[in-house]
């Protein structure tokens, strides 16, 4: 009996750090297409990166939302390892078509990345 106890605190613990990591995954992404968005528009409006940036805004907010730190009465998304899969690899192909990978943006998705390794191993 006290072994389930074990295994439901540490998989609410591996749970709680996934969300955690995907927060500020999220968080971090958004600053960082924030900051591409700006590069686009000082030197010469770049209109492909620019609409990149915008979409990696969008989705870094669909990620927020999935984690609940951005709360919606009309559009919940649930926080599944497949969904997140998903967003973050929308996530990279904006930053690769922005300014590139290595970035802080990239951070951001690595974040989601750690997220996502850990809620598949709980589920394993």
């Amino acid at each position: 009996m006290t072994s389930r106890t074990r295994t439901y605190s540490s998989s609410t613990s591996t749970w709680s750090l996934a969300r955690t990591l995907t927060a500020i995954g999220g968080l971090v992404s958004i600053v960082g297409f924030a900051l591409s968005l700006v590069q686009a528009l000082i030197p010469s409006v770049n209109l492909s990166s620019m609409l990149y940036s915008l979409l990696g805004i969008v989705i870094s907010f669909c990620v927020l939302l999935q984690v609940q730190i951005i709360r919606s009465w009309k559009l919940e998304i649930p926080f599944n390892w497949w969904m997140l899969l998903i967003l973050a690899i929308l996530q990279a192909f904006c930053a690769n078509a922005t300014s590139g990978i290595v970035d802080i943006t990239g951070l951001g998705i690595l974040l989601e990345i750690i997220a996502i390794i850990l809620l598949l191993l709980s589920v394993l």
